[in-house]
C-alpha cells in the first residue's frame, strides 16, 4: 500500500554520480533546498544513502496536498487504479440502484479497512445526484465521488527546549542545610 513516503529510507545505492562519473555529494542543507523546489534526491547519512525529499515536481507551484506530496500522489493514483481494476467487471451492467449501492458499499468497506490500518485519516465514496444528471445517465455514464485523506509526511519535526528553574528549585528544596 503506497501510503508511506520513500524519503529518509535506505536505498540500494552505494554512490550517486553524474553521467560523466563525477560524484554528487549533497549535505543536509543542499538536499533540503533541492526538495524545496520539488526535487527528490539522495543524502548520505551515517554511511548509508537515503532517499531524501517528499515534494513532487509540482511543488512549489502547486501546494495541493494530493499533488505536492509524493506519498499522497502515489496513494491517490493507487486508489484510482484499484477502483478501475475492481469495478471494470461491472461495466455494461444495468446502471440501477443495486449497482450504485454495491459499488458504494464495497468501496466504503475497503476505505474503512484502510483507515483502520492507519493508511489514511479518512476515505469514503458517494454517488451524488448533482454529479449525475439524467442526460449523463441516459448516455450510459454514472459518476462516483471519492474523498481521500491520506496522511501527509511529517517533513519537519521540531522540538522546543526550555530551561525550567522551578525544577531546579524543587530539586534543591530538599537539600539539608
Amino acid at each position: 500500500m503506497p501510503n508511506l513516503s520513500p524519503s529518509n529510507r535506505d536505498t540500494r545505492t552505494t554512490s550517486v554520480i553524474l553521467e560523466d562519473g563525477t560524484p554528487v555529494l549533497l549535505d543536509q542543507e543542499q538536499a533540503n533546498f533541492a526538495n524545496s523546489v520539488g526535487v527528490i534526491t539522495a543524502l548520505p547519512v551515517s554511511g548509508v544513502i537515503k532517499a531524501w525529499g517528499n515534494n513532487t515536481a509540482a511543488y512549489p507551484t502547486n501546494t495541493d496536498p494530493k499533488d505536492r506530496w509524493f506519498a499522497t500522489r502515489r496513494f491517490f493514483t493507487w486508489r484510482g487504479n484499484s477502483f478501475i481494476l475492481t469495478y471494470f467487471q461491472k461495466v455494461d451492467n444495468p446502471a440501477n440502484t443495486r449497482l450504485i449501492e454495491n459499488i458504494c458499499d464495497s468501496e466504503n468497506i475497503n476505505g474503512n479497512a484502510l483507515v483502520a490500518a492507519g493508511a489514511c485519516a479518512g476515505y469514503r465514496i458517494t454517488f451524488l445526484a448533482k454529479e449525475n444528471p439524467i442526460t449523463a445517465m441516459l448516455d450510459g455514464t454514472i459518476k462516483f465521488h471519492m474523498y481521500l485523506a491520506p496522511y501527509v509526511p511529517a517533513e519537519n519535526i521540531e522540538n522546543v527546549l526550555e530551561f525550567d528553574p522551578t525544577m531546579l528549585e524543587e530539586a534543591m528544596s530538599g537539600v539539608a542545610e
